[in-house]
């Protein structure tokens, strides 16, 4: 996930999308603490997270089928759907 990704989602008041950190305690973190940094099997998990490979160019030819494969929570989607939208045709 690139800057304008996170900074559209932040915008969006959808920054829950953009991943959190498992750490070994299993407790999500929006950044890894001091403790989870060193562990090896901290991971970035979310919609957005760096698995998935979404930059500025993959998030706005994001459509409703690939939304709906990425994202299972419906009202979330729908927000991220309809703002992604709004951007398109401007």
């Amino acid at each position: 996930m690139d800057n304008f990704v996170k900074e559209k989602l932040q915008e969006w008041n959808l920054s829950s999308l953009a991943g959190k950190y498992l750490c070994s305690t299993n407790h999500f973190r929006k950044k890894p603490t001091k403790n989870c940094e060193t562990s090896a099997i901290t991971t970035n998990v979310g919609v957005f997270s760096v698995e998935n490979m979404i930059d500025q160019e993959a998030f706005l030819l994001l459509n409703e089928e690939t939304l709906k494969e990425m994202i299972s929570a419906i009202g979330p989607r729908i927000k991220l759907q309809r703002k992604l939208q709004e951007l398109q045709v401007n």
